[in-house]
């Protein structure tokens, strides 16, 4: 018995350690035993120790029982003929260590037999509880891998190329890591729909969308491909039971990848180019996968039923005309050619004898898993179920173009195949569950995506007409700097500098977007609309929040009426074509108001409160009420554009002591997108009479001395002057 539980946790141990496969940082003795490698030598040591213990009826009926099973025997016929291939081989030494490790992985299908007919829960539980969060750890670590590369680091293993980057995470080939992400992305939204806490629910949706966005900066064509066939025919099983809310989902996450393609075309990563260099011929990458793949295939012709020999397809493909026009395209001659194809390898290297045993496993596998779908008696079953088979087709179909040779991608094959006889081989009790069809409400969804897609025409429209005002410019430069900054110096990039000055800003509205512009500067550069685009993009959202804290309480007509006026406000409008932080404070409050109804609107369904008059009216009347309270105290219009005036003129100052002893800005004057001030020197002489033509405006005494014989001139004609921004001798006075 102690052995059997040690047994388990080297599997638990093996299953924690599969994505270990870096011959750089996790290989054992030599680099290409790799600890997962390693490990299983143990796993497949306590199995032979655990039948050596145990009673003769018991091992000989273990052995009947593998013998009968169908994928064993599958697996068998194909070590015979990578065996006999081997008449073939130009290098026996390769050939065999291969022949070792698919020989120990067959063996590992072996401890999952005896595990899966001794305790047949167990299998799952490893699948669910260890193998699931070590890949969704492993993708996680591709995204540090990221974001590090972003502060100039780049961690070991990221390759970094002039118009790409390649996450391999704890894989040494990027291609590798995903396979392994592919094979838990549909099951992780099956758990989340499975969750009955919403709070669960949205992380595992967050999961999701972080491993689906790690899977592409892997920059893996094999791997964006197995990507979107998987989830391709997860959409496809979802659809033909009816889960039609849960298909709504996927209209969001193919918008975050849409977003993701339109960004990263903007920057020298491009997935634009990645993917339409899968097709361009001239590209060196496509015309040497394309070479391999026809040099694996006139092999094939050339050695039909045996192939070229287990391992050797480098020895073989190096001597051909086509192995020879590929070393003029990758001249690498010391690097061992990989076949890039899990199909082709098997058709070259063993011949038909090799593939049919190969193909009638994979069918086999998708087989099973395609009826446990068909026979699920819950959700739970059918959910999991057809995330595995859009799993496995997927990783299949990208392996026509890679090759997947690590003990991971075995493990999940082969659990594939135990999970789905848990399922139609009824060795539980399940109680059966009545499937209903799920209903989306289109009445519901098309006044959502009409209202905000008005918004959106409206408020973006004509945004970069007109060029930025004093204030826009002021932050647009300080967002350029933050992002001029980050490019130079992590440790102190979130510290605005204007012209050359630290211009240190309280932690809140403003400090948050300077960071937000400068993020869509680093995509789209400075000009009128960059620092408008966020502050256009909250009074959209502004927008659609007011339509459904609305709707909690009253019909579709009149949650689209009021959203309307809410967008035809003029004050609105202009605060949303203005690159300022209004349309951050007005959705910050539009939030808490959503909360808030939100709860009320609970509690009204449950009868908990009584509420005479509808607390939507509050709702929206916090917004209106905050853009009089924003425009009145908390941002007054001339502060910032002071703060500007000062630090030009000081630096003009600075820069010529001659300048004329009083300098004036007319109302009018703006800055210019790189924050120049344009000033106007006035003759002190003339100085009143230049004041007086303006209502309102602002001018600069050098002299701070004169200012109370300055008051003194104005007092006859009842003009008054404020300061708004002063320095040890310099004084900005404005006309009130």
């Amino acid at each position: 018995m102690k052995v059997f539980s040690i047994l388990k946790f080297l599997l638990v141990l093996l299953t924690f350690t599969l994505p270990l496969a870096n011959s750089d940082l996790f290989s054992v003795f030599t680099p290409k035993l790799f600890i997962p490698n390693f490990i299983l030598i143990f796993v497949l040591f306590f199995l032979g120790l655990n039948f050596l213990l145990s009673k003769r009826i018991a091992a000989v009926g273990f052995i009947k029982a593998v013998l009968k099973d169908w994928p064993f025997r599958l697996l068998v016929l194909l070590l015979f003929a990578r065996i006999l291939s081997l008449i073939n081989s130009e290098n026996l030494k390769q050939s065999t260590l291969l022949l070792l490790f698919y020989t120990a992985v067959i063996g590992l299908y072996v401890v999952l037999f005896f595990l899966s007919q001794k305790e047949p829960d167990f299998l799952a539980k490893i699948f669910k509880k260890v193998y699931i969060p070590t890949a969704c750890f492993t993708g996680f670590y591709g995204l540090i891998q990221v974001l590090f590369l972003i502060i100039g680091k780049k961690l070991p293993g990221v390759l970094v190329g002039n118009s790409f980057l390649r996450v391999p995470a704890t894989f040494y080939d990027a291609n590798h890591l995903p396979p392994l992400l592919i094979s838990v992305i549909p099951l992780i939204l099956s758990l989340a729909w499975l969750q009955k806490k919403k709070s669960l629910r949205y992380f595992y949706y967050f999961v999701s969308v972080v491993l689906t966005l790690v899977i592409f900066f892997t920059f893996s064509r094999s791997g964006i491909l197995a990507f979107g066939i998987s989830i391709f025919f997860f959409v496809a099983y979802l659809i033909k039971f009816k889960y039609y809310q849960k298909v709504s989902l996927f209209a969001g996450l193919f918008g975050i990848l849409i977003l993701l393609f339109v960004l990263s075309s903007r920057t020298n990563i491009s997935f634009v180019k990645r993917i339409a260099s899968v097709i361009n011929p001239m590209e060196r990458s496509t015309s040497a996968h394309g070479l391999l793949l026809s040099g694996e295939w006139d092999l094939f012709t050339k050695n039909p039923l045996i192939g070229v020999g287990y391992g050797s397809f480098n020895e073989h493909f190096r001597g051909t005309p086509i192995g020879e026009a590929h070393a003029k395209i990758d001249p690498a001659l010391n690097v061992r050619l990989p076949t890039h194809s899990i199909w082709l390898e098997v058709l070259c290297e063993t011949g038909l004898l090799g593939f049919l045993p190969y193909f009638g496993f994979m069918f086999y596998l998708v087989h099973s898993l395609a009826k446990s779908v068909e026979l699920a008696k819950n959700n739970h079953d059918r959910l999991f179920s057809a995330g595995i088979i859009s799993s496995v087709v997927g990783i299949l179909v990208g392996g026509i173009f890679y090759s997947y040779n690590l003990v991971y991608f075995w493990f999940f094959l082969f659990s594939g195949i135990f999970l789905a006889r848990l399922i139609f081989i009824d060795t539980r009790e399940i109680k059966k569950e009545e499937f209903s069809p799920e209903k989306v409400d289109f009445r519901e969804i098309i006044p959502l995506m009409f209202i905000f897609g008005f918004s959106l025409l409206i408020i973006f429209f004509g945004i970069g007409a007109a060029n930025l005002s004093g204030r826009e410019a002021f932050f647009a430069v300080l967002s350029k700097s933050v992002l001029r900054d980050w490019e130079r110096s992590w440790a102190h990039w979130w510290v605005p500098i204007y012209r050359g000055v630290d211009y240190p800003m309280k932690m809140g509205l403003n400090q948050i977007y300077v960071w937000l512009s400068s993020l869509a500067m680093f995509f789209y550069q400075i000009n009128p609309v960059t620092p408008r685009f966020w502050s256009a993009f909250f009074g959209s959202i502004s927008t659609l929040f007011i339509y459904v804290i609305v709707r909690k309480f009253f019909n579709i007509r009149f949650a689209l009426l009021l959203s309307a006026l809410f967008l035809s406000c003029p004050v609105f409008l202009k605060f949303t074509k203005l690159g300022l932080p209004y349309s951050l404070l007005i959705f910050g409050i539009l939030l808490v108001a959503f909360g808030i109804s939100a709860i009320f609107a609970r509690n009204i369904k449950r009868k908990s409160v009584s509420l005479p008059i509808n607390f939507s009216f509050i709702s929206l009347l916090l917004p209106l009420l905050s853009l009089v309270i924003f425009k009145t105290y908390i941002f007054p219009e001339n502060v910032l554009k002071h703060e500007v005036y000062l630090i030009g003129i000081r630096e003009k100052i600075n820069n010529n002591g001659n300048l004329p002893n009083i300098i004036v800005m007319s109302p009018s004057d703006t800055l210019d997108y790189h924050g120049e001030v344009p000033f106007k020197y006035v003759e002190e002489s003339t100085l009143r009479e230049e004041i007086l033509k303006w209502n309102k405006g602002s001018f600069v005494f050098l002299n701070v001395e004169k200012y109370d014989s300055l008051k003194e001139s104005f007092y006859s004609d009842k003009v008054g002057l404020r300061v708004v921004a002063s320095s040890s001798d310099l004084l900005l006075i404005e006309r009130i």
